[in-house]
């Protein structure tokens, strides 16, 4: 794409030139994605695995976004729409303002036969927050370091050939107890949320406390093996875990990924009968 300029100039002479200057930049209005239907923003997008399995998304360049001097404010969605049986990974290369965190980014996507995660500050100073925000850090202890809070994790049981993750489900051990309207009142403003990552419209809202606790296991761990059950949507039994925190506490959850007892079929044949001693119930189920 060109621009081509031209102005005549009829009122200047040899003696009398006219002399103007002109101002010019090239400006980057590309986009990733497409548009989003019925959003009033251009830089509103949308992702779709129909037209591209992998790419790359950023902060827009066009500078009509921000306007001379800068916008205060400027918001815009992505939108990440998978096919049924896909899923969406996203991977940060990098933050705004790395000056604030104590750590580098990592993968918050978290699986496994266990874990753990700790949410504590490492603000040695007291700073403004209208300065830097909160400078809060989560890790845990299965390989994940990554920085801030009040985003999501995503916790769910393994799997592999031979225990497929429809097998498998997860404890989950929060200290504190359920926020309820007969509940004491929370003497912290911090707050955990549990949701079920098949249902998020359902959240359990935790009041932090290290002298009580919450356990759960997987949705479906208390009901018999079905075939229904190996056909449920994707993350049936995962957990979605968010930090709320508006002062300094520490905070540990912990979770351990369980396995029901293998059928036991007995054969109409056999002459023997079952013993009692055989019995495969598990005394911590």
């Amino acid at each position: 794409m060109s621009v081509e300029r031209e102005r005549e100039l009829r009122q200047g002479s040899a003696l009398y030139p006219v002399s103007f200057l002109l101002r010019y930049e090239f400006v980057d209005v590309s986009e990733q994605g497409q548009p989003l239907a019925g959003s009033h923003s251009a830089c509103d997008r949308v992702f779709r695995s129909a037209q591209t399995y992998s790419g790359r998304f950023q902060a827009p360049r066009a500078i009509f976004y921000y306007g001379r001097g800068g916008a205060q404010n400027l918001t815009c969605l992505l939108r990440f729409e998978a096919k049924q049986g896909e899923r969406v990974q996203l991977t940060f290369l990098g933050s705004g303002d790395e000056a604030i965190c104590s750590s580098g980014w990592g993968e918050r996507r978290l699986r496994g036969s266990s874990g753990e995660i700790r949410l504590f500050d490492k603000r040695q100073v007291a700073t403004p927050s209208e300065v830097v925000g909160d400078r809060n850090v989560i890790s845990e202890s299965v390989r994940a370091e990554v920085v801030c809070v009040h985003r999501p994790w995503l916790i769910e049981p393994g799997g592999d050939d031979a225990t497929p993750a429809q097998g498998r489900y997860l404890y989950v051990k929060i200290p504190g107890y359920e926020i309820s309207s007969d509940s004491p009142i929370c003497p912290t403003p911090n707050r955990i949320f549990l949701y079920e990552a098949h249902d998020t419209l359902h959240p359990r809202e935790v009041c932090p406390d290290d002298t009580c606790s919450i356990e759960l296991f997987s949705p479906g761990w208390k009901s018999p093996q079905t075939p229904l059950e190996s056909t449920l949507q994707p993350h049936a039994r995962s957990y979605v875990i968010d930090f709320l925190q508006h002062e300094q506490a520490d905070y540990s959850v912990k979770w351990i990924e369980v396995m029901k007892k293998p059928a036991f079929d007995h054969d109409p044949d056999e002459s023997l009968p079952l013993s009692s001693s055989l019995s495969l119930d598990c005394a911590y189920r």
